[in-house]
C-alpha cells in the first residue's frame, strides 16, 4: 500500500515535468514564429524533446517498478540514500555500506539541497525521479549545444538518441543514486552557457556558477574543466 508521501511525491514530481514542458514548448514555439526559415529545425527540436520526455517517462515508470516489485537497485542507491536522509536529519554523512564520510570523501556538496527537499518530502523514489529529470536536462543541453556547433539538426537529433540509448544510461539510472549525473547536468550547462550562448557578461557568470555547481558534487569534476581552461 502506497503511503501518502509517496503519492505527494510523484504527484509534485509529475507536476514539475509538466510545468516545465509547457514552458519549454512555449519558448520553442516562440523562437519559431520569429524565424520562419527554421520551420523545419522545429520539428527536430520537438522530436528531441519528445524523446527527452519519453526518456522521463520510461525510467520513471522502470524505477517505480523496481522499487516496489522487483527489489533490484545498486549498493549507490541505498548507500547515497542513507547519506542524504542523515543530512535532512543533521548528522555526519557516514554511509554504513562502505565505512566512509562521504563529503569528506567524495566532496558531495550537491547532497545538502536534495537533504532539504528529502527533508520535505522523505521517500527514496522522489531522489531516483529528480535524477532522472536532472539527466535528461542534461542530454537536452548536449543536443541544444550540438544543434549550434554542428549547424546539422539531424546529426544532433543522431547524438542525442545515442546518448538517451546508451546501456551505461540504463545501468546508471536503474535505481541507482550518483553525484556523477547531477555534475553531468551542470557539465552540460556550463558548456551551454559557454558556446550556445552568446559571449556576454551575464553569460559568463552562469558559466561560472554552473561550473561551480559541477564541481560541488564530486571531488575530480574540477579536471574537466582544467581541460576546458586548456581548451578555451
Amino acid at each position: 500500500m502506497k503511503t501518502p508521501t509517496t503519492i505527494y511525491s510523484i504527484i509534485i514530481f509529475w507536476a514539475i515535468v509538466f510545468l516545465t514542458i509547457k514552458q519549454a514548448s512555449k519558448k520553442i514555439i516562440t523562437s519559431n514564429k520569429s524565424t520562419p526559415a527554421s520551420t523545419n529545425n522545429k520539428y527536430y527540436k520537438y522530436t528531441a524533446f519528445i524523446l527527452t520526455t519519453l526518456t522521463i517517462i520510461f525510467y520513471s515508470t522502470i524505477n517505480y517498478l523496481a522499487f516496489h516489485s522487483i527489489s533490484v537497485f545498486n549498493r549507490d542507491f541505498p548507500s547515497n540514500i542513507q547519506v542524504i536522509w542523515k543530512l535532512s536529519q543533521n548528522l555526519k554523512p557516514i554511509t554504513t555500506i562502505f565505512h566512509f564520510h562521504m563529503i569528506e570523501n567524495h566532496w558531495t556538496l550537491i547532497y545538502f539541497p536534495l537533504a532539504l527537499i528529502y527533508k520535505l518530502f522523505p521517500h527514496p523514489l522522489l531522489i531516483a525521479f529528480i535524477t532522472i529529470l536532472t539527466f535528461a536536462s542534461g542530454a537536452l543541453l548536449i543536443y541544444l549545444i550540438a544543434e549550434k556547433k554542428l549547424k546539422n539538426p539531424k546529426l544532433s537529433l543522431a547524438l542525442l538518441i545515442s546518448l538517451l540509448l546508451n546501456p551505461y544510461v540504463f545501468q546508471g539510472l536503474l535505481l541507482r543514486i550518483n553525484s556523477d549525473i547531477f555534475s553531468f547536468f551542470f557539465i552540460s550547462l556550463a558548456f551551454y552557457f559557454l558556446i550556445a550562448k552568446e559571449n556576454t557578461t551575464k553569460n559568463n557568470l552562469l558559466f561560472i556558477a554552473s561550473s561551480l555547481a559541477a564541481m560541488s558534487c564530486k571531488e575530480d569534476i574540477s579536471l574537466y574543466f582544467i581541460v576546458i581552461g586548456f581548451w578555451i
